[in-house]
């Protein structure tokens, strides 16, 4: 599984570095986790929206620091 750690970026470099990172890992048939800041609502709110409208399954995991989206390799819903 890659891992991409995006809570250094905020809006729209964040979503930009996302949408790359997804690309890559859906061209190596790979897993992936988005590692965002725990109060980003905004740019994990449109990630999700994202992965929402292309059909991709993923699985959201909340802590008080941070906010872990994983996204299956190229499982549609």
């Amino acid at each position: 599984m890659k891992k991409s750690d995006l809570r250094c970026y905020s809006c729209p470099e964040l979503f930009v570095r996302f949408k790359l990172a997804l690309r890559a890992a859906q061209s190596e048939q790979q897993d992936i986790a988005f590692v965002l800041k725990g109060d980003d609502i905004q740019g994990s709110s449109d990630i999700k929206r994202y992965l929402t409208k292309q059909k991709l399954a993923f699985a959201v995991t909340t802590t008080a620091e941070q906010l872990i989206i994983t996204v299956e390799k190229e499982t549609r819903v």
